[in-house]
């Protein structure tokens, strides 16, 4: 994959609420959203399950 492809993704998740991020030392860096991820599935099962 490419940079670009890899920053489009992971900015849909930040915009998304499934990663945070912080800039250190001129770099970005992502920080998985467990709970959010956690939420998303337990929505997902709750639809499967209707």
């Amino acid at each position: 994959m490419t940079t670009a492809t890899i920053s489009h993704h992971m900015n849909q998740l930040y915009l998304n609420g499934f990663v945070c991020h912080e800039v250190r030392n001129n770099k970005l860096y992502y920080f998985y959203q467990s709970d959010m991820v956690e939420h998303t599935v337990n929505q997902l099962f709750q639809y499967l399950d209707s």
